[in-house]
């Protein structure tokens, strides 16, 4: 997830190039895109340079392309890095810089991790898709 829609919208579909060299002809598959409410603390934030130097690891290595590396069934260092971070108890996400616009962040929740009090949710008013991970006790 990011915090912009058009990153958003881009991290899923490729980038802003591919898209607009498609012209008007670019029919988007389909695509839902939600607002969520996010209650986590437990975050191992990339965008921090102190986490980055402490794990050996810059901007440019969070960033680079890797789609073509992980194809070739390569080590994708950012992909190891997750699997880590994951593997650890100690965190509910992950924040990153978003390899695809400058700048801008994406944040990878692992739902499993989110115990109350904790939650992501839909941003819903209506409560017509309204959805909470984890769901709101009933005691």
């Amino acid at each position: 997830m990011s915090d912009q829609f058009d990153v958003s919208y881009i991290e899923t579909h490729g980038t802003a190039h591919s898209i607009t060299t498609s012209g008007p002809h670019f029919t988007p598959p389909p695509t839902v895109i939600i607002a969520i409410t996010v209650d986590i603390e437990h975050v191992l934030d990339l965008t921090v340079q102190a986490t980055r130097d402490a794990l050996g690891t810059d901007e440019t290595e969070l960033t680079r392309p890797w789609f073509e590396q992980m194809i070739a069934g390569n080590p994708v260092p950012t992909h190891i890095l997750a699997h880590a971070a994951h593997s650890l108890d100690r965190f509910q996400a992950i924040k990153f810089p978003s390899a695809l616009r400058a700048g801008t962040v994406n944040l990878m929740v692992w739902p499993k991790k989110l115990s109350h009090p904790y939650f992501i949710e839909v941003h819903d008013p209506s409560h017509r898709l309204y959805q909470r991970i984890p769901a709101p006790s009933t005691k």
